[in-house]
């Protein structure tokens, strides 16, 4: 999930409400950009050199399941209003992202041929054709290699700077509307 949330500073509540029948779709659609940003860098990231994978590619092993590029495509946003600001999420059914965010351990395990299927495993070794009843695989450790993180980070810093813009701009607007009234 991509979390993030935008705090407004020198912007009064006051000044929110005032302003709000314009101000909340403005800055709603400015957080669904930023969001949407964010997934477009999510998807390059986990297309990349993270899963050596293509974009929107299924391998034959996956057996139709979804892969991680498409999890994240598939990702919802989510956009809510506090007090101080707003939060913006994207919420993903890509589990494997977290294995990449924190890195994991695989336990050691024992591969045992199907005796229906073939009652031996064969597998290659230095271009040596191998032949086993049961192989046990050691145990390892995948290493970290955050994707979400270091996104999360600089999305939340481009909504700030973009949001902020939004807000002090309707506001003006909003500001400079009332005084034209006044004056007429």
């Amino acid at each position: 999930m991509l979390l993030f949330g935008v705090e407004f500073q020198g912007i009064t509540s006051a000044d929110m409400e005032a302003s709000a029948k314009e101000l909340r779709p403005a800055l709603r659609r400015g957080m669904r950009s930023a969001l949407q940003t964010g997934k477009t860098m999510m998807v390059k990231a986990a297309s990349g050199g993270v899963l050596k994978a293509r974009s929107g590619f299924i391998s034959a092993a996956r057996r139709g399941r979804p892969s991680t590029v498409q999890l994240i495509r598939q990702g919802k946003m989510k956009i809510d209003f506090t007090a101080t600001g707003m939060v913006g999420r994207f919420i993903t059914q890509a589990k494997l992202l977290n294995i990449h965010e924190g890195g994991a351990n695989i336990p050691a395990v024992t591969v045992k041929a199907k005796r229906d299927a073939s009652p031996v495993l064969r597998f290659q070794v230095g271009g040596r054709a191998v032949f086993a009843g049961q192989v046990q695989l050691p145990a390892r450790r995948i290493p970290a290699r955050p994707i979400r993180r270091p996104i999360e980070r600089l999305v939340g810093t481009i909504a700030q700077f973009r949001l902020s813009q939004i807000a002090v701009g309707v506001i003006q607007r909003q500001k400079a509307a009332e005084s034209d009234a006044i004056a007429e």
